[in-house]
């Protein structure tokens, strides 16, 4: 008799593995420790499950790959909307965050984040703040993958007020703390190249390179940003890292609504992943990132939120629907991008952006149990004529099980790592005596 310590039937399954249908009917999936162990038909007889997720009604999909986001600014949702990007953030949130970052502030700001992005399906995240390493005790204690930049910028921020070398400091910390963690990962995150000089760009992609890190970096978001880059340099800001001899390091551009023909073939070469963040994007008036033609060109595209501040919220459920139908209407094109395409961005994708395919992104055994469980009793996604055609109705709010690493994180849609209502309660403390 093979035991297995959870079990899921399925009613329709999505394994991202192109070896296998994109949608299965009636399967099984058997999980052990971290693993799953078992894809296909459920033998009562020769197989016993000691905690059984219900699944009957639900469609099952790898857990959502949040590769650009900034969790702790759930804190300023809301903050300064409807303002020109360059004056949001120059003149509103970077001085926000000189006055209020603190490993407090990025404590209950992650919390608050994880609650959110846990009961809309993300099991991942790529993310670029300050603090990171206080930002690792919350995502590692809620069961979350998470990879983790630390910020490099030309200018005093929270954790680096001296400019001395703060970031290196954190992220060697981080590098000790979470040696072989089976989650948690420090990245190296330069703000972006209109913030960061040559020296600064050098030294973080250095740093990369000798302890083998990721980098993600904010490129192209916006028109003014490249103008910018052309009058100061010469050159697009791909084109500037590329030709510092810096893209021999894994990276991803977070954005690159702006990318020209040229830079999407310097990321093709170099396998730089580019990450879509359409409702951030239309939000802040930033463009349509050309994702058709980039996937065209070799490019992999993932897919992200951004932070609260800009988007507003951490739903990649809806981010999907929203990053379709962006490319669908910017190329007049209803046929541009498929739900097919937005699920693999979602899934699949951001785990090639991060390296790390082999381990998550798709539902494969021996893989992590890293995978999410929708709930189709809703009547917003009746009938069902095409389960993938799904991601145009699904709200976010049908999720009803989370695992990551085999960890249930939410079950029958109740968190399990994480107390909601404590958390509020915290937000609620903290709201009072800050100045917001």
């Amino acid at each position: 008799m093979n035991e297995f310590s959870i079990g899921i039937q399925c009613r329709y399954l999505s394994t991202l593995d192109p070896k296998r249908p994109q949608v299965e009917e009636n399967v099984f999936i058997g999980i052990n420790d971290h693993e799953i162990a078992f894809i296909g038909k459920h033998d009562p007889k020769t197989q016993s499950v000691r905690h059984w997720i219900q699944g009957e009604q639900h469609w099952v999909t790898p857990g959502m790959v949040n590769s650009h986001t900034h969790l702790p600014m759930t804190l300023l949702r809301g903050m300064a909307d409807d303002e020109p990007l360059k004056e949001w953030l120059e003149k509103h949130i970077f001085p926000a965050e000189a006055r209020l970052v603190s490993p407090e502030f990025v404590k209950i700001g992650t919390k608050l984040a994880l609650c959110e992005a846990i009961r809309s399906g993300s099991t991942t995240f790529c993310d670029m703040y300050y603090f990171i390493g206080d930002i690792a005790k919350v995502c590692d204690e809620a069961g979350v993958r998470a990879y983790l930049g630390e910020t490099y910028i030309d200018f005093p921020v929270a954790d680096n007020l001296k400019q001395d070398g703060g970031e290196e400091r954190i992220l060697s910390k981080m590098l000790v703390d979470y040696a072989n963690h089976r989650r948690i990962r420090p990245v190296v995150g330069p703000h972006a190249p209109y913030t960061c000089s040559d020296e600064t760009l050098k030294k973080a992609f250095g740093f990369a390179r000798k302890n083998k890190l990721l980098v993600s970096i904010h490129v192209s978001e916006t028109e003014w940003e490249n103008a910018e880059s052309i009058s100061k340099y010469g050159k697009t800001p791909t084109k500037r890292i590329a030709d510092l001899d810096l893209l021999d390091v894994p990276t991803l551009f977070a954005h690159g609504v702006h990318l020209t023909e040229e830079d999407m073939e310097i990321c093709a070469k170099h396998k730089v992943s580019v990450v879509y963040n359409p409702e951030s994007n239309m939000k802040l008036g930033s463009g349509a990132a050309r994702v058709p033609l980039m996937l065209e060109k070799g490019v992999n595209v993932a897919l992200g939120t951004d932070g609260c501040a800009s988007n507003n919220d951490l739903n990649m459920i809806r981010e999907m629907d929203s990053g379709a139908k962006l490319q669908k209407h910017s190329a007049k094109n209803n046929a541009a991008i498929s739900a097919w395409q937005l699920l693999q961005l979602a899934t699949i994708n951001g785990a090639k952006a991060l390296r790390a395919e082999k381990t998550f992104g798709s539902l494969e055994v021996g893989k992590a149990a890293d995978l999410i469980c929708i709930d189709l009793m809703h009547t917003h996604l009746q009938p069902i004529h095409n389960v993938t055609s799904l991601i145009y109705s699904l709200q976010g709010s049908e999720v009803s099980s989370v695992l990551c690493d085999g960890r249930i994180l939410m079950d029958e849609y109740d968190l399990k790592t994480l107390d909601e209502d404590a958390v509020i309660r915290e937000l609620a403390e903290y709201r009072q005596k800050m100045s917001f």
